[in-house]
């Protein structure tokens, strides 16, 4: 009897379920939410209080990983919001359907920088405070100063329509962005901030290629590919993909979202058993786990994942629910095994961090900040170094530390002051 206890016991504490909570702002909460924004760790909410394409909306936000929010503003302004990003409380950028604005003031007044009904951009990418892309049916905007002057990004040297693929801008950091162009079935690359562009792979041998394929990058060497419903993976910059994942057959594709800490997330949508499923690697893309969320109401499924750390994901539906996605309680399995012992420290620090780093002589860092942008990286011999974070702004960041002998890694968060 004691040991199959015993068994019982271990066996619950190997399976682990995700909790899927619905986020409340307050007591009987009807907003609809309708898109999310982070600047640091904070967390911003647009709601639209009917519904609709109308002009009142509510402007929230959450400094503790959506456990509370706190209302900013009550917004009369015609937005249509699809997306926005967020500098702080009071600077933002929205877009939506014919409209793109910036408010400096929350919302209490908009500056209109383009508002047409040629217009109807769908996704908004911010590089940094001042470089922000924007995207509108095959064009991409982009904007050096924060959006105060703009120019629509041309294709120097290539034979192409210059037509890009929705939301397949895969910031590397400020300067290195890889890109996918629709209906020349080609990936691209700038090192440049945009300036200039070359070929790093032509997928025109996929038939139907500018429908079916859907590509995303974490870092330079590293990213996924969708064809059809097959995810291949490569990790020398798109020379050659291996498959990584087959989606099942009954199941919608919807987004695929991969990031430089390793966490990548794929979202799918099966109507005929209504349920959404989520498909999960904490290694890039390597190894694969799954994860179901079953939905009552027709339209109640999730529409987009958005990243806030390795443990929270947050979710939004087309009923205009927000979901909290607890990660931490998730098993993935063959992850390669981490570095036996790292201590990093002080943490938080305000300039100086240090590493050290018991039995492992060659071994490599890289920092990313919460948008998976590279801020530093450095190969080194021994076993500590000092790193230098003082020119970072205040926030949350990741640290991924290699050992280039056994190739096995290990992510940390580290806090700036």
């Amino acid at each position: 009897m004691k040991q199959l206890l015993l068994l019982l016991l271990v066996s619950l504490s190997i399976q682990a379920f995700p909790q899927f909570n619905e986020i409340q702002f307050s007591p009987n909460d009807s907003v609809y939410k309708s898109a999310l924004s982070f600047n640091g760790s904070t967390i911003y909410c647009l709601g639209n209080l009917d519904n609709s394409y109308s002009n009142k909306y509510e402007l929230y936000k959450s400094d503790d990983e959506g456990l509370s929010w706190s209302f900013i503003n009550y917004i009369e302004q015609y937005l249509n919001t699809a997306n926005f990003v967020s500098f702080s409380d009071s600077v933002h950028i929205s877009i939506g359907k014919h409209t793109i604005v910036k408010t400096n003031n929350a919302f209490d007044s908009i500056d209109c920088i383009m508002c047409n009904l040629s217009t109807y951009p769908t996704s908004i990418k911010a590089v940094n405070k001042d470089t922000i892309l924007i995207f509108d049916r095959g064009n991409l905007y982009v904007s050096y100063d924060g959006f105060n002057n703009w120019d629509t990004i041309t294709i120097n040297s290539l034979t192409t329509k210059h037509d890009f693929a929705e939301d397949e801008i895969s910031i590397i950091n400020d300067s290195v962005w890889i890109a996918y162009l629709n209906k020349d079935c080609a990936l691209i690359k700038t090192t440049n901030a945009g300036t200039t562009w070359k070929l790093i792979k032509d997928l025109s041998v996929y038939s139907f290629c500018d429908n079916y394929i859907y590509a995303n990058f974490s870092t330079e060497n590293i990213g996924l590919l969708r064809i059809e419903k097959t995810i291949y993976i490569t990790i020398d910059g798109a020379i050659t993909f291996q498959e990584a994942l087959s989606i099942r057959k009954k199941s919608e594709f919807i987004e695929m979202n991969s990031f430089s800490s390793g966490w990548t997330y794929i979202i799918t949508n099966n109507p005929i058993d209504s349920n959404n499923t989520i498909y999960y690697s904490k290694n890039f893309g390597t190894t694969w786990d799954s994860l179901v969320y079953s939905y009552n109401e027709k339209w109640d499924q999730f529409y987009n994942l958005d990243y806030y750390n390795d443990s929270i994901i947050l979710a939004l539906s087309y009923t205009g629910k927000l979901f909290k996605i607890e990660m931490s309680t998730v098993g993935i399995n063959n992850v390669v095994p981490s570095i036996p012992v790292v201590k990093i420290y002080p943490n938080p620090s305000i300039d100086i961090i240090n590493i050290d780093i018991e039995g492992v002589a060659n071994w490599h860092y890289s920092i990313y900040d919460q948008f998976g942008r590279l801020m530093q990286q450095r190969t080194f011999e021994g076993e500590s170094c000092k790193v230098d974070i003082s020119s970072y702004t205040k926030g949350l960041y990741y640290i991924e530390i290699t050992d280039l002998k056994s190739l096995k890694k290990l992510t940390k968060k580290i806090i700036k002051l």
